[in-house]
């Protein structure tokens, strides 16, 4: 499921799928973030590098996929749910290159 998700975040990001189409499967908040980050940046050249999951005792999937994006990493976390009828992403959070700065540090 982390593997199919990293190509549908792939597909968001470049512009190959709406943000919308994932609402089955990704919580409403998650998806308002994905379609912002998606119209802001320039998300030309970008390919999946690596995903990695981990399943918890209460029997949830975390999540990471690291993505290429011109050369720079692009990190995102996942948390993955099981409902009676599918599995549904609860949890999706993009770290982005230099996010983790203040902005005093980048004088």
């Amino acid at each position: 499921m982390v593997d199919a998700l990293a190509q549908a975040l792939l597909e968001v990001l470049t512009g190959r799928r709406a943000a919308a189409q994932l609402a089955r499967w990704v919580s409403q908040e998650s998806l308002d973030a994905l379609g912002a980050i998606a119209r802001v940046n320039g998300w030309r050249r970008v390919r999946i590098r690596s995903t990695r999951a981990t399943q918890a005792a209460d029997g949830a999937v975390w999540g990471r996929i690291t993505l290429d994006c011109d050369g720079h990493p692009v990190i995102a976390t996942l948390a993955l749910q099981v409902f009676p009828d599918r599995w549904r992403c609860t949890h999706l959070d993009l770290i982005l290159p230099g996010s983790h700065l203040q902005t005093d540090e980048l004088d």
